[in-house]
């Protein structure tokens, strides 16, 4: 049971955010486009995901934040308070890692504190891929 409520941690992470890298176009929803429409960095960051290992963790739920803050600087309002729910949520991730010792080799609480949010990261995560869909194709092509 433990094993599978990890891997949809992992797993709803991955679909929940989109991606993001820089972009040095001025237009932000070409920018926020090109960020959403970049997956792979974002799932190199969950590659070799181990929610037992509480530092590697720790580091991939600060790269995963890290990367929903840079997508959100150029993101429409439309999807703006989705991503602030993702941000909260891998803080929350974090928060929680931190406060457990680091050689603890239970189960840290935080991963079933956070489970009941589930349904909320997955709705927020379907929102913004809806927004993405509708309107960033027509954006890259212009």
């Amino acid at each position: 049971m433990h094993r599978a409520r990890n891997a949809t941690l992992a797993v709803a992470l991955t679909a929940v955010a989109l991606g993001a890298c820089g972009s040095g176009d001025d237009d932000p929803q070409v920018a926020f486009c090109d960020a959403a429409s970049d997956t792979e960095s974002f799932e190199a960051i969950f590659e070799d995901f181990d929610p037992s290992d509480v530092p590697s963790a720790i580091d991939a739920f600060r790269e995963a934040r890290d990367t929903e803050i840079d997508l959100r600087r150029d993101a429409p309002e439309a999807v703006r308070a989705d991503i602030d729910l993702l941000v909260q949520f891998l803080d929350d991730l974090v928060d929680g890692l931190e406060a457990i010792e680091p050689d603890t080799t239970t189960r840290p609480a935080i991963y079933e504190e956070i489970s009941t949010d589930f349904d909320r990261i997955e709705a927020a995560s379907e929102r913004i891929e809806t927004y993405v869909t509708a309107n960033c194709a027509v954006a890259e092509d212009s």
